[in-house]
């Protein structure tokens, strides 16, 4: 096993290439508490033609659907999780050539939710795994 968790770092465990990533934290480390329906967090993401949607429940956790544009040819689509401090529970971004043709399309939800610390095992990498830059 590689050593404990690092503070301030992330671990990208690849267990179909059996490879793992340390990098800086990613997303952003903010509890909005005093944000009921995420519209503070969603002007973060700094998008034009924002737009509060409609609600989901995603891994058992109810979500609020915001839609914006990053340039004229990518969308994006959050879905923010205000009892968990506006976690994002799902993002879509799109993009589109000049023909309104798409080019690349990506999608992350998060399918499982349990609360509480972690289990440290969850941060070990297995010692057979390589380091990718």
């Amino acid at each position: 096993m590689i050593g404990p968790p690092w503070p301030e770092r992330t671990v990208e465990i690849d267990h179909v290439e059996n490879t793992y990533r340390l990098s800086g934290v990613h997303g952003r480390p903010i509890w909005g508490s005093d944000d009921p329906d995420c519209a503070k967090m969603s002007r973060n993401f700094l998008l034009t033609d924002l737009r509060r949607g409609g609600e989901a429940i995603i891994a058992g956790v109810r979500a609020i659907e915001y839609t914006g544009r990053r340039s004229a040819s990518e969308a994006h689509t959050y879905w923010l999780a205000p009892t968990l401090g506006c976690t994002q529970m799902k993002v879509l971004v799109s993009r589109h050539n000049s023909l309104g043709l798409p080019t690349f399309s990506s999608r992350e939800e998060v399918t499982l939710l349990r609360m509480g610390e972690p289990e440290p095992a969850l941060f070990q990498v297995p010692p057979n795994y390589r380091p990718v830059r």
